[in-house]
């Protein structure tokens, strides 16, 4: 009797993990079913059960867009930068972002294997926190490293601390990097939104 109830038990539960799960209204994934995206898989996140929100796309000029996106991020403490280093995953915290000659610049130090990987596959994604501490953001674009005297000047002015870890003596140099073809996941109250900058 009890292999009899234990047999029925794990077919029924086999059975409620291949059935597809009902959408709410209006939910509908990005670029389609979760078949079209995934091949085989049934839902957006099968464990979970978990269903996409739509995105919207702001059209913005690219001024309004950095500006917004800045505005944004730049009250964070942390942001936690995804790279790829042999085919695999790393993310490391960085706590600085800076806008300067109308751009958004995050920075790292040229001696760490962040700057490295980001040098050989310059395709990253940043997340954080947004200020509230409720909600999410992304960023996800073409890192261009580059040394902008002018903008190292303007960080060491601005944080002096750093003049310690960055130096001649020990070598150590502070690298900048900024994104092209970048798209910020922003939270707002209808929503996510995605702005193209």
């Amino acid at each position: 009797m009890k292999k009899t109830l234990l047999f029925f038990a794990t077919v029924a539960m086999l059975a409620a993990c291949n059935s597809k799960p009902k959408q709410g209204a209006g939910e509908t994934p990005p670029n389609g079913t979760p078949e079209q995206i995934a091949g085989k898989i049934i839902s957006p996140d099968a464990i979970t059960g978990a269903t996409y929100d739509t995105i919207r796309n702001l059209q913005l000029d690219k001024k309004q867009a950095v500006e917004m996106v800045y505005n944004a991020i730049k009250d964070a403490k942390v942001f936690y930068i995804a790279t790829v280093e042999n085919n695999e995953a790393r993310v490391r915290p960085v706590g600085m972002v800076t806008f300067f000659d109308g751009r958004i610049w995050f920075h790292i130090g040229k001696h760490k294997a962040g700057y490295q990987q980001i040098e050989k596959n310059p395709n990253i994604e940043v997340a954080l926190t947004a200020a509230d501490g409720n909600q999410w953001i992304r960023i996800r674009g073409k890192a261009i490293t580059e040394d902008n005297k002018a903008l190292t000047e303007m960080i060491f002015k601005d944080n002096s601390f750093l003049q310690k870890a960055y130096n001649e003596e020990n070598g150590r140099v502070l690298g900048n990097f900024h994104l092209k073809d970048a798209i910020a996941e922003l939270p707002s109250g209808s929503g996510t939104v995605a702005v193209h900058f």
